[in-house]
């Protein structure tokens, strides 16, 4: 016999109502497909998203989050949620973004916050949360005072409220008491969703063929990729990557380190710092010349670099006389590297040896320049029963000696081993 697994009270309320109102199959679909999600890839919440964990390959950019922020104001809009007020919808979708940008914590870690989850000890506010993935509860994490003053305006608000008695102890309650979760679970992500496709123009960090902004992908602007880019943050801010892994709530350095990636700013900065104490031989400072500032400014081209504005704006795809830039006032050429040399020449440089010029040889041998190979020795007949080379093996050596009739290898005299 099959077994049957049945949907979430808050889904099939979803999906009943969502047929009474005549909707399509691709709707109804959707609410399918968001309810197995639920149960099978998140467990109800409990695996804190490892789906999505595993899938955050890079972080949401800090210029797209900027424009996110600039319409925040979209968060929340039309979307519904049970008997709660549409601007209060607003504020709590608003609030849990927010935090979870500023503190980077999982989303199943910002859903289930609870109702009294900020301490303040003189002018310094902490967040208490539940590292629900590794079962660490009552963790502890500073905030900033704004971080601290989004989630009290909040609770002003949530404390006027009349949610569902199962969900009295958290932040940021579920929809109904029939929800099978106790708190906002995926819903917050299904308002993530709906808000970045409400945003009308999104564009990325990344640069077409003539300089401009390319779109983004807004599938890229899930709820874990700001848990990415909250440590991408603060590793270009320099914070040690021992003190990051505890702000991560990491066991090991190693997964720390996957959330993030070098760039290029911090790179160039290194190169820059280690430069001012560079010192010759004699222990003077001698700083060399560094080429970072040159190449932010350049694109690389064959057998040098081009510093056109536009051109190195576009990653030297807007140029308009490509392949000919040798006559062009903005090409810098490379400096050269010799090649090894296939001659006689054993130095290279300005000071290696040229090769002997070819010089024809002609049918008279007095007047040819070219010298005569070396001669080697006559061969010498092979000795018969004499002078043979010893034998190692007594054995051998009591066979009487043959002439086998060749002519002896020069240096020996005979042919025979």
């Amino acid at each position: 016999m099959r077994s049957r697994c049945p949907l979430p009270p808050q889904y099939a309320a979803r999906l009943f109502d969502a047929q009474e109102a005549g909707a399509s199959d691709q709707e109804l679909q959707q609410i399918a497909a968001d309810a197995l999600r639920e149960v099978y890839f998140q467990d109800s919440g409990r695996r804190a998203g490892q789906l999505e964990e595993d899938a955050a390959g890079r972080a949401v950019p800090e210029p797209v989050i900027a424009q996110l922020d600039a319409h925040l104001a979209l968060m929340g809009e039309g979307f519904r949620y049970g008997d709660m007020e549409p601007a209060d919808v607003e504020l709590m979708m608003q609030t849990a973004y927010l935090v979870l940008r500023d503190t980077g914590r999982r989303p199943v870690e910002i859903a289930s916050l609870r109702l009294e989850c900020v301490k303040t000890r003189g002018v310094e506010d902490t967040l208490i949360w539940d590292n629900v993935k590794k079962r660490r509860y009552g963790r502890k994490l500073p905030i900033t005072r704004e971080t601290a003053a989004v989630i009290r305006t909040w609770q002003s608000r949530r404390h006027q409220l009349e949610v569902p008695s199962r969900s009295q102890k958290y932040q940021f309650p579920s929809i109904t008491g029939r929800s099978g979760i106790a708190h906002v679970g995926s819903n917050l992500a299904n308002a993530m969703r709906d808000w970045v496709a409400a945003i009308p123009v999104l564009l990325s960090d990344e640069l077409d063929e003539h300089g401009n902004r390319l779109p983004f992908d807004r599938s890229l602007s899930f709820l874990y990729a700001f848990r990415h880019a909250y440590a991408q943050r603060y590793a270009d801010a320099g914070v040690p990557v021992d003190v990051l892994k505890e702000l991560m709530d990491h066991r090991s350095i190693v997964t720390t380190m996957s959330y993030y990636q070098v760039s290029l700013k911090r790179e160039r900065e290194a190169i820059t710092t280690m430069r001012q104490h560079t010192i010759d031989r004699s222990g003077r400072p001698a700083p060399f010349t560094s080429t970072a500032d040159y190449a932010a400014q350049s694109v690389a081209v064959p057998f040098g670099n081009c510093r056109e504005p536009s051109n190195a704006k576009a990653g030297g795809k807007a140029c308009v006389i490509r392949f000919q830039c040798a006559g062009c006032g903005f090409f810098a050429p490379t400096r050269p590297t010799c090649p090894r040399s296939t001659s006689t020449s054993t130095t290279c440089g300005p000071t290696a040896r040229p090769p002997r010029p070819w010089t024809p040889t002609t049918s008279s041998s007095a007047t040819s320049p070219t010298r005569s190979p070396p001669s080697r020795p006559s061969p010498t007949p092979c000795a018969t029963g004499s002078a043979s080379f010893p034998r190692t093996s007594a054995r051998r050596s009591r066979r009487p000696a043959r002439s086998c009739g060749r002519s002896a290898r020069p240096g020996t005299t005979s042919c025979c081993r």
